[in-house]
């Protein structure tokens, strides 16, 4: 149980950086008060905030459960996910020294989680 919470802990962080970058896409990041007032009202920074606070409360719970140690590391999953989001909803490239350094974490990340 406590590793489909730290999935969609996973996965609702990933939605929330998802929201976020389509946010400020649409507002540009500028730090002037109405621009900044544009990016806090904007419904998909908005959506990208409560994604972040519900993916808080499930790890706390998690924390609650299992040791940091432990847990902590199968975060690093987020970057593979994103990493293929950037590329399915952005379109964006992705170099083979950013895969073999996002591949090099998650490894480690299942490593660590073994011992």
């Amino acid at each position: 149980m406590i590793y489909i919470l730290i999935l969609i802990n996973i996965s609702l962080l990933v939605i929330g950086q998802l929201f976020w970058k389509y946010g400020i896409t649409q507002t540009g990041f500028q730090l002037t008060l109405d621009n900044i007032i544009k990016i806090v009202m904007n419904k998909y920074i908005i959506l990208g905030m409560i994604s972040y606070v519900a993916a808080t409360f499930i790890w706390l719970y998690v924390l609650s459960k299992r040791d940091v140690s432990s847990v902590y590391p199968l975060q690093s999953l987020c970057y593979l996910v994103m990493l293929i989001a950037g590329i399915l909803i952005f379109k964006e490239t992705v170099t083979l020294n950013r895969w073999i350094g996002v591949l090099l974490i998650v490894a480690g990340a299942f490593l660590v989680n073994r011992g």
